[in-house]
């Protein structure tokens, strides 16, 4: 009976399901007609906007061979947030900047572009789509602006984008429900019913999640019946990477016995959501601001035991938001706990960087003091703060108030202590990462010729693209059998036949992939300090020969390593030399000849 009530009610909800993809289905050609009126309203507009002070606007034009989406565009408080996709079909984009008009002004804001975007890249069959990735993050003028996408080409011609036409999501929505209605119909023509059911929910859910949030006070609610129970307040960011790995572990161990708050600034949305863990309950609702969360702790609720402040990057206030766990701390007279992922308690360039862009080895604070007024760096997209005087202090207070600080690397304990060489030895420890999450099995390094770089990771600028790239320059202008891959991302991959850009993959699949790939040398590029970097520790785990700049954690671990090499300078002719070397000393006698020849 229960069979049958099973597939009944899957029947029914497969009936729903057909009749929303057909109504989808005859919606398309209507959004098709307005993506075209859209095309020609710019024009309009533009007259009407001068009519309101907003002269000098761009002119807006679409070419067919244009093609794009704006997925997500949040403005608030004067800070923004976009992200979505462009290409076209017949030239490259070689950059992207954002036009921002208030009246009587114009600023211009740099865009990161060349994400991977596996799924456009499915939808089009263009060499250009699967790079096609765009996000805007930073603080533009409060009040009325109009915002533009510039896009300059190879040909040196440029388009123009009119972000307040399209942040109405018809082209979105004209392609999202594309793909989706091709992926319905993929999953009925295989039979798999149950799956497509599912994967609907969830994109119901994913669509209805904002106006789901619970309310503040549902939440009291919820966990008003463990009221006298101990919390652990989690605080961090919402980027990914080693940071958010590191509170997951943190947060599945905790949770199985102590209830655990954690705070998160939700960049793309723009606002704060807090979610509640204990044993298998998850709950989460959002914040408009930091006081609101300040409310729910002085109302007594929740009784604090410990505060874990993670990583407080991208958050909209950081210092209101350390003077808030101040409070908390002194109140609660609970244990806090401080790791070190990065250096944002240094300065708000938290990978340190000076305005040059190099690694500024934390100089004198006069220093300081002329360097982060003018530093143009990314950071400056996630925090405006010019004050480095204001900031030490405020970090110190945090630090000195700390029970422990957490050093996963003799490399960052130094930079601590350099910055604050007041604080409390015996409150800062040192606690390297494990690597336990790594599969048993190991690959089987190929010995053979060529050499084949290896590269794990998403690869930024700040993680070594840029030397990356010219590497390849170099290895195709020499034609040098030298092979270079990338497991993981890379942002603006170039086009050369000696480079394989893998994309996303689980830690599982490393073994295979390394030996899939015919890898025999690894290379960590980052030309900034790491903390701990976890890539060094995978490598040396499967025993390849491992080079890496002078920086950093991932310099201490290699240095110690009996395959690895330093390299003297953040030079990418030095790193190929002293790569080449490196393939030589483990694999041939006769390499370098070859390579010559």
């Amino acid at each position: 009976m229960k069979q049958n009530r099973d597939e009944t009610s899957n029947h029914i909800e497969l009936r729903e399901l057909v009749s929303e993809i057909q109504n989808i289905s005859t919606s398309l050609e209507k959004l098709k007609i307005d993506v075209e009126n859209l095309k020609n309203k710019p024009s309009i507009s533009k007259r009407i906007w001068n009519m309101f002070g907003f002269q000098n606007l761009p002119i807006v034009s679409y070419s067919d061979d244009l093609k794009f989406s704006v997925d997500s565009l949040k403005v608030s408080n004067g800070k923004i947030y976009s992200y979505g996709w462009v290409f076209h079909r017949k030239k490259i984009i070689k950059q992207i900047r954002m036009l921002v008009y208030k009246r009587g002004t114009t600023e211009v804001f740099s865009v990161q572009y060349g994400n991977q975007r596996i799924d456009v890249a499915q939808d089009f069959q263009y060499a250009q789509a699967e790079f096609s990735g765009f996000i805007i993050s930073g603080r533009i003028p409060k009040g009325k602006c109009k915002l533009f996408l510039e896009l300059k080409f190879n040909d040196d011609s440029d388009q123009v984008i009119d972000l307040n036409y399209v942040s109405s999501n018809l082209q979105t929505k004209l392609s999202i429900s594309k793909r989706r209605i091709k992926k319905a119909f993929s999953y009925l023509f295989r039979g798999k019913i149950a799956e497509l059911i599912w994967k609907s929910k969830q994109i119901i859910m994913s669509d209805r999640k904002f106006n789901q949030s619970l309310h503040l006070n549902k939440f009291k609610e919820i966990i008003n019946s463990y009221k006298k129970l101990p919390f652990i307040l989690v605080i961090d960011h919402k980027m990914g990477g080693g940071a958010n790995l590191y509170r997951q572990r943190l947060i599945e161990k905790n949770s199985r016995e102590t209830p655990v708050l954690l705070l998160v600034y939700d960049i793309p949305h723009l606002e704060y959501g807090l979610t509640y863990y204990y044993k298998s309950e998850n709950i989460t609702f959002k914040l408009d601001s930091i006081e609101s969360l300040q409310n729910l702790f002085e109302s007594n609720y929740i009784n604090v035991s410990e505060i874990f402040v993670n990583n407080l990057v991208s958050f909209e206030f950081p210092i209101s938001v350390i003077k808030f766990i101040v409070n908390l701390k002194v109140n609660f007279k609970a244990q806090l706990i401080v790791p070190i992922h990065d250096y944002f308690c240094i300065c708000p360039s938290f990978t340190l960087q000076d305005y040059n862009g190099n690694f500024c080895g934390i100089p004198d604070i006069q220093q300081c003091r002329i360097c982060l007024p003018k530093n143009k760096g990314d950071f400056q997209q996630i925090v405006n703060y010019s004050d480095i005087d204001s900031w030490r202090s405020t970090w110190h207070l945090l630090l000195t108030k700390a029970d422990k600080i957490l050093c996963f690397s003799e490399s960052s304990y130094k930079y601590i202590a350099k910055a604050y060489p007041d604080l409390m030895v015996n409150n800062i420890q040192i606690e390297p990462h494990s690597v336990d999450y790594l599969p048993v099995e190991k690959p089987e390094i190929s010995k053979k010729f060529p050499m084949n770089i290896g590269i794990l990771g998403n690869i930024s600028d700040i993680k070594g693209a840029n030397v990356i790239r010219k590497i390849i320059e170099i290895i195709e202008e020499h034609k040098y059998p030298i092979k270079v891959t990338v497991i993981g991302n890379m942002d603006f991959v170039p086009k050369a036949q000696c480079l394989t850009v893998t994309g996303s993959y689980k830690h599982s699949q490393l073994p295979k992939l390394i030996e899939d790939m015919g890898i025999n040398i690894g290379f960590v590029p980052s030309i900034v300090p790491e903390t701990f970097c976890y890539v060094v520790n995978e490598l040396m785990y499967y025993d390849l020969p491992i080079a890496t700049f002078s920086l950093g954690a991932q310099a201490e671990r290699v240095s110690t390593y009996s395959k690895g090499v330093i390299i003297p300078e953040i030079d990418p002719s030095v790193a190929l030399e002293e790569l080449m070397k490196l393939y030589h000393e483990y694999y041939s006698n006769n390499i370098e000849e070859e390579i010559i020849k």
